[in-house]
């Protein structure tokens, strides 16, 4: 069963050991990155990163950044180890972090952005409802899915 967990003093050095493939690097940031922006970004209580189990093994990562006063929610970071791609786990890890937004009901917007020329992302993105929002300073194509409720 695929779920998130917070990041702890007993998971983080597993976290830090995921890796992409070589030709996924220059989209993922490292996941030791991720989590020195949390800690960079921790007094603004507005980060926050997750280890993506299945079952009790842990697969990929996800970071959430939080805008509580827009009621808006982006997804940072997310990837999964390149032993578990191609499986159907990211896809999976998605819709369980829509579904804890979800459950938060302050946010009404979500985003996710992708480096442009991954096209594998913005194809999973697209087929969970994110759209095109707008291309950002840093090469990243930013989506955006609207929360119903």
């Amino acid at each position: 069963m695929i779920e998130i967990k917070e990041i702890t003093e007993d998971n983080y050095e597993r976290v830090i050991k995921l890796e992409v493939n070589d030709d996924q690097k220059k989209y993922v940031a490292p996941n030791v990155k991720s989590l020195a922006d949390c800690y960079v970004y921790r007094n603004n209580n507005d980060v926050f990163p997750f280890a993506i189990y299945n079952d009790e093994e842990i697969i990929g990562f996800i970071m959430f950044y939080t805008e509580d006063e827009e009621k808006e929610i982006t997804i940072w970071r997310i990837m999964i180890d390149k032993e578990y791609q191609g499986m159907g786990y990211g896809k999976r890890a998605l819709e369980i972090a829509l579904e804890y937004i979800n459950d938060k009901t302050i946010y009404e917007k979500v985003y996710i952005d992708y480096v442009v020329g991954n096209e594998i992302a913005m194809r999973l993105y697209e087929r969970l409802g994110f759209k095109f929002d707008k291309t950002n300073e840093y090469n990243e194509v930013v989506m955006k899915y609207i929360i119903e409720r």
